[in-house]
């Protein structure tokens, strides 16, 4: 069996003393004691400064210092070593004193016996070395708090005060050893935020066990901290209210960027809603005079008023007509997409047969579908449910996405149309073996302007509005578009619309 070894510092003037403590160690079981001894403070100052000890034995009377300065002279050397205090005669007070101090026991000359002795001197040990982990502890546990910026306090009821830890001092910004009120916590909150603290005080002592805030405290500096707080309610086996802890959290970072966040996403809303409303009204100025262009290139096409004369002038206005029937498209995209993120449209949502809706979807491609030599296949079950959408909608979310996969689908290629019903969605899948989509692109193809190629020399016709018609006419529905691509294989859209129409009726 290993035996421990204990080293003692025994300070000491009385030879007599001295040599009844050996004697008493002497034969001990368990524990080997290494017991060095001196005569003066000096000394044992000198020599506690050079060595380590793992317990001190003092006598308060020393030739050169007298009374409880003796102790107090040694715990400032080794404060983290056990003292145990020697005395001739028991005083109450100064055993009660020294206790407080920090000693570890106060012993009473030729009133131990050697068990005693060595009991009360491995105790005082343990008893130490438990008090500096738990000081470690709270050390550790301190440090924490002030990383977290998370502060306690505790409120005794009966008395009305409160203690303050460290960190709830240094939040308020008043000194460490402030002593707490009700009154004084109060005094710091905000006047704007007074309702919360007294509303959870108030939820406190109506009985309810715990309760959480958030408020605003100025400090006396004037800077202003916003606080997340939390009470507990510790009652008595009668139920009544003892006293309260609470814990209090500096959130001022944390507050300062969701504000900052939230004022960033007001300000893209508004900017957005501009862009938005400028869209519109522009669109709603330039379609007047380009149905005009339209109108009046279709009568020179015509030669309502007779022959244009050279065959040039025909060929002009056809390039006239189709320069403007492209660019009214586009403006009318753009109307369509600003009414769309503006909320000005309006969705009647009605009982649509997907069949019949699909078919008339189809009429609007099948010509280039003939022209290009593209396999089309249309696939419904005969008992798919009736959906409740707007149709208008509806035949525009399918038939841009079939202009879409017609585009990009070289001669002799294969587009296929399919609906189904799944948890309680239509879902309409678009499928081509098509050119495909880079993977970059995919996660903002859906964004107004964004098209398929970023090679101006090889786009096609169109200028990204397309697809964001349709992400927005989807969203409104309430429902969900997902685009799987892969270069050179083909495009799979898929679109899923509540069955039971709970898109937002506007």
């Amino acid at each position: 069996m290993t035996v421990e070894t204990i080293k003692i510092m025994l300070i000491e003037d009385n030879p007599g003393d001295v040599r009844l403590l050996q004697v008493a160690i002497e034969h001990a079981k368990t524990v080997d004691f290494e017991l060095i001894s001196v005569a003066t403070l000096d000394d044992a100052i000198s020599l506690l400064a050079s060595s380590r000890f793992d317990l001190v034995l003092v006598d308060l009377n020393l030739p050169d210092s007298f009374g409880y300065d003796t102790f107090l002279a040694v715990k400032a050397i080794v404060s983290e070593c056990p003292i145990v205090i020697l005395s001739g005669e028991y005083n109450e007070t100064l055993a009660i004193d020294s206790i407080r101090d920090g000693a570890q026991d106060y012993l009473v000359k030729g009133e131990y016996n050697r068990v005693n002795l060595i009991r009360a001197m491995r105790y005082a040990i343990e008893r130490k070395r438990m008090e500096i982990d738990v000081t470690d502890r709270q050390r550790r546990l301190s440090e924490a708090h002030r990383l977290l910026k998370l502060g306690d306090w505790v409120w005794v009821v009966s008395t009305g005060e409160q203690t303050w830890s460290e960190e709830t001092c240094r939040m308020f910004g008043v000194p460490k050893d402030t002593q707490g009120s009700v009154e004084l916590y109060e005094q710091f909150v905000h006047p704007d935020d007074t309702h919360a603290v007294e509303r959870q005080f108030q939820l406190i002592s109506n009985g309810q066990q715990e309760v959480a805030s958030k408020y605003r405290i100025i400090r006396q500096t004037g800077e202003v901290r916003y606080i997340e707080s939390h009470l507990k309610a510790v009652s008595s086996s009668s139920g009544e209210l003892i006293e309260v802890i609470g814990t209090n959290q500096d959130v001022t970072e944390r507050a300062e960027a969701e504000d900052a966040r939230n004022r960033a996403l007001s300000e893209a809303k508004n900017a957005n809603q501009a862009k938005s409303n400028f869209l519109a009204s522009m669109s709603h100025e330039l379609r007047t005079p380009l149905n005009a262009i339209t109108g009046f290139s279709e009568v020179f096409i015509g030669e309502l008023f007779g022959s244009l004369g050279s065959d040039k002038y025909k060929e002009y206005a056809f390039d006239i007509h189709a320069s403007s029937e492209h660019l009214l498209n586009l403006v009318n995209d753009i109307l369509d997409l600003s009414m769309i993120e503006t909320g000005r449209i309006s969705l009647d949502i009605q009982e649509l047969d997907v069949s019949e809706l699909l078919n008339e979807c189809s009429r609007f491609i099948i010509r280039d579908v003939d022209s290009k030599h593209i396999q089309y296949t249309i696939k419904v079950p005969a008992d798919i449910p009736i959906l409740m959408a707007d149709k208008r909608s509806m035949k525009q979310i399918i038939i841009n996405l079939l202009s879409n996969a017609l585009k990009f689908t070289p001669d002799g290629g294969e587009i296929s149309l399919h609906a189904k019903t799944l948890d309680g969605f239509h879902v309409f899948i678009i499928q081509d073996n098509g050119d495909g989509i880079d993977e970059q692109k995919l996660a903002t193809i859906t964004e107004p302007f964004v098209t398929k190629e970023s090679d101006p020399y090889k786009t096609q016709p169109g200028y990204g509005l397309g697809l964001a018609i349709v992400k927005s006419l989807v969203d409104s529905h309430q429902g969900y578009l997902d685009i799987q691509s892969q270069i050179s294989v083909g495009t799979t859209v898929t679109v899923k619309i509540p069955t039971k129409g709970t898109g937002l009726t506007r």
